[in-house]
């Protein structure tokens, strides 16, 4: 079985199971995917919403359920939820539409809302939008690293164009890291 057939056959319950698990990086891969036309990009981007979907209600279900225990108070005690408790408070809306885009917030931050007063339904209506948002923009910037690696090296093997995708995310994903870190 060769490596495109490959992804053709796992590539979109890969990228469910992969946005659930990491998300970013793998909504930029799914992008780089829609770009080389393995899969229409609407439909990359259907799935990797879904995915974000199926990670944040299974987060807020472990807030909601277990929000006591010592998973969810370790989760609860880093720096940046904290901030999302304070904003929690005065505009529930707005957490829980931008949690989503606050780098180390994905799961923490929907531990702390499963922990919250706000109802299932409610957020399950305003993740879903965020998710949608979410999923359109970084597939939409996978698609586009997808056209500047095809510009800059030309048509490459599947494996090949990954490869360098895979580096500009690792390598995007260090530099966000240190310039957080610094903060």
């Amino acid at each position: 079985m060769s490596f495109d057939t490959l992804i053709q056959t796992a590539g979109l319950p890969g990228l469910f199971l992969g946005t659930m698990a990491e998300g970013e990086g793998v909504a930029v891969l799914g992008g780089v995917l829609a770009h080389r036309a393995l899969f229409p990009v609407e439909i990359v981007s259907l799935v990797v919403t879904a995915g974000a979907i199926a990670a944040d209600q299974l987060f807020f279900a472990l807030g909601r359920l277990a929000g006591q225990g010592a998973l969810a108070a370790r989760l609860l005690s880093k720096g940046p939820v904290q901030a999302l408790h304070r904003q929690l408070g005065r505009h529930q809306t707005l957490s829980v539409l931008g949690f989503r885009f606050v780098y180390g917030l994905k799961i923490a931050g929907a531990v702390l809302i499963g922990t919250s007063e706000i109802g299932w339904r409610r957020f399950a209506t305003l993740d879903a939008l965020s998710c949608l948002v979410w999923a359109h923009l970084f597939v939409g910037l996978g698609y586009v690293a997808g056209q500047a690696i095809t510009r800059f090296f030309g048509d490459l093997a599947l494996h090949v164009h990954l490869a360098i995708a895979i580096l500009g995310v690792l390598a995007a994903a260090w530099a966000l890291h240190r310039i957080l870190r610094r903060r």
